[in-house]
């Protein structure tokens, strides 16, 4: 039986194989249709990911974790727990506040905190991580640009852990596009020669980076299990590279014990001005 098997298999291989199908160039109309698509490749990342993750969804209840996202919502608008998130008027510190912040921003905009609200926030984050996969593959591409921005902006779209997570309210999504955005404004600079203010400025925004250093002026670490309370996820003193290695080696101490992430511009001042 398995011989038997086995032959079958190898004649159906055979056959597929022998097919030049894949093998033809592409159509004409094929590749005006590619060239148009790639010339607005952001509307067309966004139209794709608007048709693929936003109908109907709101249809299914709350589950898994949405329902505590929502309780944090209402303690928001309800009972203006902003900062310090609450479950049921009970503190919880596992999560920064960014997400149900557009959660709430969502119902506000729709007048209700529903199941669309609770999700929306995701699926939007869902598409700003895809332009920012397609800002990164366009900008590294050596040719054909707006092919791979489209390319990069669609497989992002459809990655399986997108497919699995953009259409629930939760903080996945968010912290993976967050992070894309981050890389792409870091690439940006790094393409252009240099990494100025405004591209470290934007990384901070993305990951909700404090300051290491009070006002990054390098002499007395930032209140690091403070900021972490707040929400911020990483440390960094931005351009401005730390010349007291005892600082440094508070900070790193500080922050191992609240199991902070520091982001740190390595660069001896002296040797870089010579």
């Amino acid at each position: 039986m398995f011989h038997g098997a086995n032959r079958c298999a190898r004649r159906l291989l055979g056959r597929v194989s022998a097919q030049p199908v894949w093998r033809l160039p592409p159509a004409a109309w094929q590749v005006r249709l590619m060239g148009a698509t790639a010339r607005l490749w952001p509307l067309a990342v966004l139209l794709a990911g608007a048709l693929l993750y936003l109908p109907l969804l709101g249809l299914r209840p709350l589950r898994f974790e949405e329902g505590r996202r929502a309780l944090q919502v209402m303690e928001m608008l309800d009972g203006g727990a902003w900062w310090r998130l609450k479950v049921l008027g009970e503190a919880y510190v596992n999560k920064p506040p960014f997400t149900p912040w557009l959660m709430a921003a969502a119902a506000f905009a729709r007048g209700t905190l529903d199941e669309t609200a609770v999700r929306l926030p995701s699926v939007l984050m869902a598409l700003a991580g895809a332009l920012s996969a397609g800002l990164a593959a366009s900008r590294l591409a050596a040719a054909g640009r707006r092919v791979a921005g489209l390319a990069g902006g669609l497989a992002f779209l459809c990655g399986f852990q997108i497919l699995l997570k953009a259409r629930i309210g939760e903080t996945d999504v968010t912290a993976t596009a967050l992070c894309g955005l981050a890389f792409a404004a870091w690439l940006d600079g790094r393409l252009r020669g240099g990494i100025g203010p405004v591209h470290w400025l934007l990384v901070t925004v993305f990951l909700a980076c404090a300051a290491l250093t009070k006002g990054l002026a390098g002499q007395e670490i930032a209140e690091i299990g403070l900021l972490g309370q707040a929400g911020a996820i990483a440390f960094s003193n931005g351009s401005q590279s730390l010349r007291s290695s005892q600082i440094m080696r508070r900070a790193m101490t500080y922050a191992r014990d609240f199991d902070a992430l520091v982001m740190h511009y390595a660069e001896d001042r002296d040797m870089a001005r010579a």
